[in-house]
């Protein structure tokens, strides 16, 4: 997969520039070293920068994905990691993607009073995301039972051109397009919309006034005063429901992971007794285990996707009860950097992988339907062995190369 992309923005107290890394969420400027939270009403835009003088130019608009790919099939399933820019659209004048530009060029925040003309992007969400099944997933619906694009990362970048009897890249003034027909110009309709700007709000707890904790690219701050967590909304901030599982031993570090109560429709799945015979688990049935109501577990974190159904698998189906106890823990925390909606919509991948017999069970999947009722953010501690993070009790283990926070820990 590609690497992110860098933007500049001035600072929103005293206007120095600040570099920003695509994932950063949590800013501190170098010179005031005031701490601002990054947040936006919609998907983040962008603007590729130019250097042309000419004034009248026309932004097209370009839907970059990134995420993992699921595909369940008859012999198991599949990952692969994609990352892709797609006309946002369909206008064959304009180049189809803007290639790898973004990596290469410091982009800035597309904010309403740009000068120009934003051409609407006609690609939904939801489009983008058929879109990227549609192109890289097995395209066999006759032995494909599911596929999802999980922990996606998705943006708007507008690339600037400028209109000259063709089309030319204000980037590099060099012609893209054949002589245009006439009208051309008129036709293309504008857009610009305020919910595309980006608002920084300042990361104080807003319970108690106390300053908020996290890693640049957290999702999820942390108040070690009045022991809360708090996640960003449009425009302010929101409670989290937190816990940390208790230790019998020196917890050298807590990682995060998301405890969520689902209803699931199309298998019956509403007990520890149908998940342990779903999963054909190798256990003679225990004494309330029909009564048992059932968590999914998940890595509140993005991690390499062998690592992350590993993870949600094996404490799913162990299905912790040690009481947890509310608020946030002390010491090296790992930072939460997949949302919980990200999370909900990995149950139907988590299911995929614990199934079994997958001839059975797999041909179930495309009638078997999530519906979340109640989301926790719960820290797990780990003790730290020489070159991997673990808890015994749960049967975990995980690399600390597969950790981008190791040094954190």
């Amino acid at each position: 997969m590609t690497p992110g992309f860098q933007i500049e923005h001035p600072c929103p107290q005293c206007g120095a520039p600040v570099v920003l890394e695509e994932t950063d969420r949590l800013i501190q400027c170098g010179f005031c070293r005031v701490k601002s939270y990054l947040t936006s009403r919609s998907v983040f835009h962008y603007l590729l920068p130019h250097r042309t003088i000419y004034r009248d130019l026309i932004y097209f608009p370009y839907v970059r994905l990134r995420g993992t790919l699921f595909s369940c099939v008859p012999t198991g399933l599949k990952h692969r990691l994609i990352d892709v820019s797609m006309a946002g659209q369909a206008n064959h004048h304009f180049p189809p993607s803007v290639g790898v530009r973004a990596q290469t060029q410091k982009l800035r925040f597309a904010v309403s009073g740009t000068p120009g003309k934003f051409l609407p992007s006609q690609l939904a969400v939801s489009d983008a995301h058929q879109a990227a099944l549609d192109r890289f997933g097995t395209g066999d619906t006759q032995k494909t039972f599911h596929e999802d694009l999980i922990g996606e990362t998705m943006s708007v970048i507008y690339a600037p051109f400028f209109i000259n009897g063709k089309v030319f890249d204000a980037i590099v003034e060099r012609a893209v397009s054949r002589v245009l027909p006439d009208g051309f110009e008129s036709e293309l309709g504008s857009t610009e919309d305020s919910s595309w700007d980006v608002k920084f709000v300042p990361s104080v707890c807003p319970q108690c006034g106390w300053d908020l904790d996290g890693e640049r690219d957290s999702l999820a701050l942390l108040c070690g005063n009045c022991n809360t967590a708090w996640r960003s909304t449009d425009s302010s901030l929101e409670k989290l429901s937190v816990a940390v599982m208790p230790a019998d031993f020196d917890a050298a570090a807590h990682l995060p992971f998301w405890r969520i109560r689902a209803r699931v429709s199309g298998i019956e799945l509403a007990t520890y007794a149908d998940l342990a015979k779903a999963a054909n688990m190798p256990r003679v049935e225990q004494p309330g285990w029909k009564t048992q109501e059932i968590f999914f577990w998940t890595p509140a974190f993005k991690v390499r996707p062998r690592s992350y159904l590993r993870l949600s698998s094996t404490l799913t189906l162990n299905q912790p009860t040690d009481e947890a106890a509310p608020g946030v823990p002390t010491g090296p925390i790992y930072p939460v950097t997949l949302p919980a909606s990200e999370a909900v919509e990995s149950i139907k991948v988590l299911l995929a992988n614990i199934l079994r017999p997958r001839d059975q069970m797999y041909p179930l999947l495309p009638k078997i339907q999530v519906e979340a009722a109640e989301q926790a953010l719960v820290f797990l501690p780990f003790s730290e062995g020489h070159h991997e993070m673990q808890h015994t009790a749960y049967r975990l283990t995980i690399p600390k190369a597969v950790l981008r926070h190791a040094a954190h820990l």
